[in-house]
């Protein structure tokens, strides 16, 4: 995960981050910190701001824009934790002692992702074995009706 640092307000420090793998900043915002540069509370904010229902990514020309942050600025003024469908949270408070116990993984709102199963040698050649076997019997299944359509066309039963 990637980290920029960002003066957007003033008495306001932003932090967005987003995931190694994806080659420009502009192209998937996950979430955004705060510090408020007042007295330190000991605390620290997390918000995450999610890709809208009508898109898979941001892009270059399909950019983030400001009505995109409209439910996290009317979340910035009355601060609290917001828990998705999932059970991830959405919005959070954490101490820093939280964040040192968690390594200083920003990774802390849940922003969905898919899992990657990983298999063993054995049930990746198990796996394709199984595939190829129904892809053959399909294949089979074709060619003999192909064959079958073929030989009543012969015989001028079609």
């Amino acid at each position: 995960m990637l980290v920029y640092g960002l003066n957007t307000l003033p008495g306001k420090r932003t932090i967005v981050c987003r995931l190694k793998s994806v080659r420009s900043f502009f192209l998937r915002l996950f979430f955004a910190l705060s510090f408020p540069n007042k007295k330190p509370s000991g605390k620290t904010w997390f918000y995450r701001v999610d890709i809208p229902s009508d898109r898979k990514h941001f892009s270059k020309t399909k950019p983030m824009e400001l009505k995109h942050f409209d439910d996290c600025i009317a979340w910035w003024n009355d601060r609290k934790e917001i828990t998705d469908a999932e059970g991830n949270p959405k919005a959070k408070c954490f101490t820093a002692q939280e964040l040192i116990d968690s390594n200083y993984n920003f990774d802390v709102c849940g922003y969905p992702h898919e899992e990657e199963e990983i298999l063993s040698v054995a049930e990746t050649i198990q796996n394709y074995e199984e595939k190829r076997t129904k892809l053959n019997a399909d294949i089979d299944n074709l060619l003999a009706q192909i064959t079958e359509l073929h030989q009543k066309a012969q015989k001028g039963e079609l």
